[in-house]
């Protein structure tokens, strides 16, 4: 909403040449924010893809080479691990799920009409200004979701990498922090 107040109390009266001006910026705009949405997708799938890459090369080296013989705290880790990927896998797929991404002119007829028929140019060119405003702002809401949805799943791959190394660590006799009996 702030765009569109500082939009209009800017400009009016402008030439149409300069609201035309404006409308392709905001198209360019949008263009752009669904584009980054697409590649936030990208890389939520990309993230998955390598958590799931890291935890079977990872887990299949520990089992092939004897790591499990470590007693308890392989099996703490290990839980930790399938537990962390879990939540992994949720929040990714959360983040992946449809969203709803509002376009500036409404798909339908009656709308359209209502808006921009019968009107002049100089308020045509107001309303769809004033709706590809509306459409980048309220498509800021799921894109920023994804966003901190990425950085989540960023720290919950880090943090299953971490665990694996631990894991590896104490199951190849590094430091002993739980005795095995």
């Amino acid at each position: 909403m702030f765009l569109k107040r500082w939009f209009f109390q800017r400009s009016q009266p402008a030439d149409p040449i300069a609201k035309r001006l404006v409308l392709s910026e905001l198209r360019s705009a949008l263009l752009a924010q669904y584009t980054n949405a697409d590649g936030l997708d990208s890389k939520l799938k990309q993230l998955l893809g390598s958590a799931s890459l890291i935890l079977s090369i990872v887990t299949t080296l520990q089992i092939t080479t004897g790591i499990q013989k470590a007693g308890w705290p392989y099996f703490v880790g290990l839980a930790v691990v399938l537990l962390l990927y879990a939540v992994l896998i949720t929040v990714i797929m959360r983040a992946l799920r449809p969203m709803t991404y509002y376009a500036p002119i409404p798909p339908k007829w009656d709308e359209i009409a209502r808006y921009y028929f019968g009107k002049d140019e100089d308020a045509a060119l107001d309303q769809l200004i004033s709706t590809y405003i509306e459409a980048l702002e309220k498509n800021d809401v799921p894109v920023n979701h994804k966003s901190r949805m990425i950085n989540v799943a960023s720290a919950l791959l880090v943090s299953i990498v971490i665990v694996l190394l631990l894991m590896g660590v104490v199951g190849l006799g590094g430091p002993r922090l739980f005795p095995v009996p």
